[in-house]
């Protein structure tokens, strides 16, 4: 099956802003048109409709491609690109591929149904293959020449059609790289892992012998560790506690019984339980807790009754302050009256004296309104008499200096001012009363949690303070009594406990001896040995890895030749077509370095060493279309974009002539700007064809076919 491009559908594709479909039905397609016409977007959107983001990379297989370099699909004034292309079968199936972005979605869909397969699956192609016989750009015409050996050598592997061998190496050596990463990880994870263990051994080893150095210290043998060596100690721990129960009346408690050693841990635990149970919970250890706690409410309820002594002395001191310049409290309350009464009767005086006072001033405001020549007028009392109005007016001017009020409101304040004082005195009195009354209220709750504590009533006759005394003494003594029984007791306790702790120094001892011979048999674990044959089997793989790359290399140089040879011919025919130069007369290529050779008589040059650019462009395209004529994949096109750089005119149509011939076998899609090589091209040979003319850019911003009005 054998696929061909029926139709293009771009839409937001590197030069195509708007949506534009091309049929391409014909064997030999021709692009033409001037710079940025859009030539190149439309060979390149078949790729990215294949290998999508793969397109996009600086390197499209073995060949990097400067232009590439940050190459984006996408048309920058879109926010989307969709590219769809309708291949068609040669027993006229229908094949569409479609892909979007940002989504980057591709769907494939065969006769309508759509598949799981993906586009190069489909076509039997790989990258590389679609690199080598599918699809040729400008820059990979002659960079098959330049390259590095090794990139050299991955173009003409796939020229030779190979490319299934060096993704089988590729994934080889990525599997190798993988499994050595993985060796080296478990190697560094098996040396951490030994480092650990022998930190541990030594460790434990330092800490055996501690334990060993502290178990001769206590002057114990080597017979405590055998199996009923610890026996005695068990017994001395067992009897020590019986003579400690029957001294001080209490039970035997239940211990666990010995069998052997195993029963060592729990019998220490249980031991010690019951010790620190015996040293805690005695009735000489209760009754000392509730004397602390005693001790502790008495002192402190002295300090209370210290603290309230001291606010009552405060409370005297400030009272003996307030007083000290008035008396006593019942001659500074009969002083608050007085000064009261007499402000009362000087306010009475103050207002007699200003109405009188008001009086003389309206008469005399009368006698300053009579005419200034009147000297006698009658009298305004008896209207008798006569009267001199200006003896009248002295006189009247006389009661106003008489009857000033100043001297009286001066008096008035002060005794004002006396007896503010006073009164703030008095409150200063209420205040400390209250307080008082809060102190005999706290008294009265000390005496009660002190008779409480007594356990009988204080009487009134009785001293609190010597009460609180006593009992502090009481139970001073009573603390003083008991503690010489239980120091004996934990002195016995403590007789019982060092012997324990012999038998728990040995049982510790046996536990770290068990521990450290766990660790010395780590290395003979299952765990262990599964860790170490891991390593075993991944090292041998990845020597079996390197047999195969080894092998692989030696059988892929040998197809390489078989290939070669089967494609030798092809490639000069089309050489000697294409260039026809009769001084070097064939090219080969040398599978030692890589390298493109031609003979000129006993001479071998490098076609680099005695070529020109041109030269060098026939060359290539000379073994990329011998390539793409014996290929095996379902792709059935081939797309070269731009192929005749540094070709002159006699060159494009032999050029012409070649890919004319190639259309009898795959369709040919073919893209330039020279109109000399598009008419070599529509006149050559008898083969369909079609050409597809594309309009200059202009301010339009999108490509379109000449003819085509444009888009706004």
């Amino acid at each position: 099956m054998s696929y061909r491009i029926e139709r293009i559908e771009v839409e937001g594709f590197r030069g195509f802003r708007k949506r534009k479909e091309l049929k391409l039905g014909e064997n030999l397609v021709i692009v033409s048109g001037p710079q940025r016409s859009g030539k190149s977007s439309l060979l390149n959107a078949p790729v990215w409709a294949l290998v999508g983001s793969e397109a996009e990379k600086k390197e499209l297989g073995p060949v990097p491609i400067r232009e590439r370099v940050r190459w984006i699909a996408r048309n920058l004034e879109t926010d989307s690109t969709r590219v769809k292309i309708l291949f068609r079968g040669s027993q006229g199936e229908e094949l569409v591929v479609g892909r979007s972005d940002p989504k980057g979605k591709v769907t494939v869909e065969r006769d309508g149904r759509e598949i799981k397969k993906g586009p190069l699956e489909v076509l039997g192609l790989t990258l590389d293959g679609l690199v080598s016989s599918v699809f040729l750009p400008q820059e990979v015409i002659r960079a098959a020449l330049s390259l590095e050996p090794k990139k050299r050598q991955a173009i003409f592997i796939q020229l030779a059609g190979l490319e299934n061998l060096s993704t089988l190496e590729g994934c080889l050596e990525n599997a190798r790289k993988i499994l050595e990463d993985k060796e080296k990880k478990i190697a560094e994870l098996r040396k951490h892992v030994d480092g650990r263990i022998g930190g541990q051994v030594s460790l434990q080893k330092r800490r055996v012998k501690e334990l060993w150095d502290k178990v001769l210290g206590l002057g114990l043998s080597e017979e405590v560790l055998s199996p009923d060596g610890a026996r005695p100690l068990v017994e001395q721990s067992l009897k020590g506690l019986a003579d400690f129960c029957s001294k001080y009346g209490e039970k035997m408690p239940s211990i666990p019984e010995v069998r052997g050693p195993e029963d060592l841990p729990q019998f220490v635990n249980e031991m010690r339980g019951i010790l620190f149970r015996l040293e805690a919970e005695s009735p000489e250890t209760r009754r000392q807790r509730d004397l602390y706690e005693r001790k502790r409410k008495i002192e402190a309820l002295i300090s209370d009754l210290e603290e309230l002594e001291e606010k009552k002395q405060k409370i005297n001191a400030s009272k003996e302050e307030i007083l000290k310049p008035h008396g006593k409290e019942e001659e500074l309350k009969m002083a608050i009256r007085e000064l009261e009464k007499t402000l009362e009767g000087l306010d009475r005086e103050i207002e007699r004296g200003g109405k009188y006072l008001k009086m003389v001033e309206e008469a005399l405001s009368y006698f300053e309104t009579l005419p200034q020549g009147l000297a006698q007028m009658e009298c305004p009392v008896c209207r008798k008499a006569k009267v001199s109005v200006a003896h009248v007016r002295e006189h009247l001017a006389s009661e106003i200096e008489k009857a000033g009020l100043e001297p009286l409101r001066n008096q008035r304040q002060e005794i004002e001012k006396t007896l503010k004082g006073k009164k703030a005195a008095q409150e200063a009195l209420i205040h400390l009363a209250e307080q008082e009354k809060k102190l005999e209220a706290m008294s009265k709750e000390l005496l009660e949690k002190a008779s409480g504590l007594r356990g009988r009533e204080i009487a009134p006759n009785e001293s609190l303070e010597l009460v609180l005394k006593n009992m502090a003494q009481a139970t001073e003594k009573g603390l003083e009594e008991l503690k010489g029984i239980i120091e004996a007791r934990g002195r016995a306790i403590q007789g019982v406990r060092a012997q324990l702790e012999k038998l728990g120094l040995v049982v510790e001892l046996h536990r770290e001896k068990k521990r450290l011979a766990e660790l010395d048999e780590i290395p003979q674990t299952p765990q262990y040995k599964a860790f170490i044959e891991t390593e075993d089997k991944i090292h041998m793989q990845i020597a079996l890895l390197k047999e195969l790359l080894k092998g692989l290399e030696q059988e892929k140089m040998e197809a390489f030749r078989q290939r070669f040879a089967d494609l030798k011919d092809e490639v000069n025919d089309l050489y000697r077509r294409l260039l026809g130069r009769e001084d070097f007369s064939e090219v080969w290529i040398d599978e030692k370095d890589w390298e493109v050779k031609t003979r000129a008589g006993d001479r071998q040059p490098t076609v680099i060493q005695v070529f020109n650019v041109g030269d060098m462009t026939a060359v290539a395209l000379a073994l990329f279309l011998a390539s793409a004529m014996r290929a095996n994949h379902q792709a059935g096109f081939v797309l070269l974009d731009d192929p005749i750089q540094s070709l002159d005119e006699e060159h494009e149509r032999r050029l012409a002539e070649i890919l004319a011939d190639l259309a009898q076998k795959r369709q040919v899609i073919v893209s330039c700007s020279r109109s000399s090589f598009v008419e070599a091209l529509e006149d050559a040979g008898t083969v369909k064809r079609q050409v597809i003319r594309l309009a200059p850019w202009d301010e339009s911003r999108t490509c379109r076919l000449q003819g085509e009005e444009r888009e706004d």
